[in-house]
């Protein structure tokens, strides 16, 4: 495992960390959001005998989890205002070094963007054009977050050989510098 660089606490390191904290906690509001407000939703509308338009659908999935999003980000902002500059620093080396993390983000992002494109050009005629983008964009997400979820909680690909899941641990894992021995000696 790598060791964390020396930190600064100049103002200006402190607000890039912070600003990068609050965007990756409202990024993960924002995927569990994703995940559970579409069925939510769904319940809600069923046991009130509304009606499930595709519209009204999107619609609550992409405001909720904006919403979501938002509540998360300024809840970090609020948790960071305790923190000192150097505690800041490290806590935002630790965040965008988790590998695991970064690739539930790739996952969420490329969801969402799938997501958008096919919800946008299934349902074409079926809901205004703002909630089909943003609201295919959430059920991208949420499929891009489970899919990750399940690739997580699965463990190794089925058919995967010994050999081939060492050297993908072996290649997760971050050397030391010092660790590390001269090359050709």
């Amino acid at each position: 495992m790598a060791t964390a660089p020396p930190f600064t606490s100049s103002p200006a390191s402190v607000s890039v960390d912070s600003s990068y904290l609050a965007r990756t906690r409202a990024l993960q509001f924002s995927q569990l959001a994703s995940l559970a407000l579409p069925p939510l939703y769904t319940c809600v509308a069923l046991y009130r005998r509304t009606p499930l338009t595709i519209n009204r659908f999107l619609r609550a999935s992409w405001v909720g989890t904006a919403t979501a999003a938002l509540l998360g980000g300024g809840w970090e902002i609020v948790r960071l205002q305790g923190m000192g500059p150097l505690a800041v620093g490290e806590r935002a080396w630790a965040v965008g070094h988790d590998a695991n993390r970064l690739r539930s983000q790739d996952y969420s992002l490329i969801g969402s963007f799938i997501g958008s494109l096919t919800t946008s050009a299934v349902l074409w005629k079926r809901a205004r054009k703002v909630h089909l983008v943003l609201g295919g964009a959430v059920l991208g997400e949420a499929a891009g977050f489970a899919a990750h979820l399940y690739q997580s909680w699965a463990g190794p690909a089925l058919g995967s050989s010994p050999e081939v899941v060492r050297a993908e641990q072996g290649a997760a894992e971050v050397a030391e510098v010092a660790d590390v021995p001269p090359v050709g000696k």
